[in-house]
């Protein structure tokens, strides 16, 4: 692969080896006719995934030259040759053989001599053509045995001295390493830790990107829904709600465009200037219901704390007068805490902040139910 496939700052070099002996070996081979061997190299992983040269070899082939004998008969003829002349001997001795016979003696003794001889001769063609056969077979076998191709190897086993070198019987092959073990260990982690750290920007990035085109479309659905909108009437006005639609177009234009390329900063940046036009809208648009529903509801628990103390005065006499006093106080001081937010609230725009949440209610009741669950143990 070229380089440019690779992380930035990654070496393409996994490992040096330096294998000995195959000149050695070469040289022999050569010296003996055996022609130039073929090397053989095997690698491997290890459990750490470090690349590990496992195994060596150097091959010749070593091809059997010698002579087929062949079967020879005692007038120097081939198996052949010789069954050819019997052949040619055999035809001949019928043929004379019946035509004598036939001018001699009466047809039908003529004819079942001739037929008997005949019958001989051709019993004795085929024994001899079995004998052939045979012969040609063992030939075959012969020269199969002797054209067995021999190969002579030099192995080198796993590496397993500390040194990196290992040697096999005969030639001596060494190998050793360009790089110490524990510097490609050393390496194989900072690598790991830099894709890692690329792995989480692309995250990062994917994240951001999602979060920004998430809340786009939810806004485009806000603000350009005419039931939505009418929620959202009482407390904007319509250049506030036209200012959110036109930056969330530019934003997404942006986005499909050179943003395409941008960071995680950069959608940040995007998502906040969007969200400080429309979440404060959104806001109004939820305390204006939320409040006034979360404000009877305090009310009403405070009516009845102040029923719940009235009858300790019968049912929990050990309450002195100084505990339920300083009770009170504290619910007295909540109630002007709700008057005053309310009056000020009242002389707020609803096209401007809130001066309290909903939320904030539940939290200054809190207090005053921590005082009163202590005195009624």
């Amino acid at each position: 692969d070229e380089s440019s496939d690779l992380p930035t700052g990654t070496n393409p070099l996994i490992a040096e080896y330096n294998i000995t002996g195959i000149a050695e070996f070469a040289k022999e081979t050569a010296s003996k006719g055996l022609g130039v061997p073929k090397i053989h190299l095997s690698f491997g992983l290890d459990a750490s995934g470090i690349v590990t040269l496992l195994k060596a070899e150097a091959t010749v082939e070593l091809i059997d030259n010698t002579t087929i004998p062949l079967t020879i008969d005692a007038n120097n003829q081939t198996d052949s040759q010789v069954d050819n002349q019997k052949d040619s001997q055999a035809d001949s001795k019928i043929d004379s053989k019946v035509d004598n016979q036939t001018d001699s003696q009466p047809d039908n003794k003529a004819d079942n001599q001739t037929d008997s001889k005949i019958e001989n001769q051709q019993n004795t063609t085929t024994n001899q053509s079995n004998n052939k056969t045979t012969n040609k077979k063992k030939v075959d076998n012969q020269l199969k045995r002797l054209l067995v191709i021999k190969t002579n190897s030099l192995t080198i086993n796993s590496l397993s001295t500390p040194t990196g070198s290992s040697a096999a019987t005969g030639s001596t092959v060494s190998i050793s390493t360009g790089s110490s073990y524990g510097s490609l260990i050393l390496e194989s982690k900072a690598k790991l830790a830099y894709l890692d750290l690329l792995d989480n920007q692309r995250q990062a990035k994917e994240a951001a990107l999602n979060e920004l085109e998430a809340y786009l479309y939810s806004i485009r659905n806000k603000f350009t829904d005419e039931d939505l909108v009418k929620s959202y009437d009482p407390i904007s006005t319509i250049e506030q709600r036209t200012a959110v639609i036109d930056l969330s177009n530019q934003i997404e234009d942006w986005l499909y465009g050179d943003g395409r390329d941008e960071g995680v900063d950069s959608y940040k940046k995007q998502l906040d200037s969007i969200k400080k036009l429309a979440e404060p809208i959104i806001l109004r648009a939820n305390e204006h219901t939320a409040r006034p529903e979360a404000l009877k509801k305090i009310n009403k628990q405070i009516n009845e704390l102040v029923k719940k103390i009235d009858q300790w005065k019968v049912e929990k006499p050990h309450i002195t007068e100084d505990e339920i006093e300083k009770l009170n106080q504290s619910i007295d001081k909540l109630k002007k805490w709700i008057e005053d937010k309310e009056k000020l609230q009242q002389s707020t725009s609803p096209f401007d902040p809130p001066v309290y949440l909903s939320t904030d209610l539940p939290n200054q009741l809190k207090p005053v139910f921590l005082q009163f669950d202590k005195l009624n143990k």
